[in-house]
C-alpha cells in the first residue's frame, strides 16, 4: 500500500502493540517450556511502539511518505495491550538469562524455582513505548528474514 501511495487506514495514532519476531516468540515459547512447573503463565519482555511509528518505520524502509487515514476505533478493539496486570505483580517472577517473566498461580502448594521476584511496572503496551524508528526498523528487517 505505501509503495502504491495508497492511503494507511489507522485506527488511533495514540494506539500501541507489544512487536517482536517468530524467532523471538518461538524463543519465549521453549524457555517457558524449559521453566515450567505447571499452573504458571509466562509474559516476554518486549518492546512496544506507537502506530506512527510504525508506519515511520515502514517508510523510511521503502523510502516513501506513508499517506494515512485516522477512521477511529472498532468495536471492541482496545488502545492498548495488557500481558501482565498489577494484580499479578506480587507473584512475578524473573526468569534468568531470557527476557521472559513467570507469573505463578496464587493458590497452590508446588514449588517453584528460586527465581528473583520481578521488582518492575505491569507489562501494557502504553508503559513500554519505544520510538526508536532505526531500532523498530532493524526488527522489522529480522522478522522478515525468519
Amino acid at each position: 500500500m505505501i509503495n502504491n501511495d495508497q492511503v494507511l487506514k489507522v485506527t488511533s495514532e495514540s494506539m500501541t502493540r507489544f512487536l517482536f519476531t517468530l524467532d523471538d516468540a518461538v524463543d519465549a515459547v521453549l524457555g517457558a517450556l524449559e521453566h515450567s512447573n505447571g499452573g504458571e503463565v509466562f509474559v516476554p519482555q518486549i518492546n512496544s511502539y506507537t502506530l506512527p511509528t510504525c508506519i515511520r518505520a515502514l517508510g523510511e524502509m521503502l523510502n516513501k511518505e506513508p499517506k494515512t487515514e485516522d477512521m477511529g476505533l472498532r468495536p471492541g478493539e482496545k488502545l492498548h495491550e495488557d500481558m501482565l496486570a498489577k494484580t499479578e505483580l506480587n507473584f512475578t517472577y524473573q526468569v534468568p538469562n531470557i527476557n521472559l517473566l513467570q507469573i505463578r498461580p496464587q493458590y497452590t502448594h508446588k514449588k517453584y524455582q528460586d527465581f528473583k521476584k520481578y521488582n518492575g511496572p505491569e507489562f501494557n503496551s502504553e508503559l513500554w513505548v519505544k520510538e526508536d524508528i532505526e531500532e523498530l526498523t532493524e526488527l522489522i528487517k529480522k522478522g522478515l528474514s525468519c
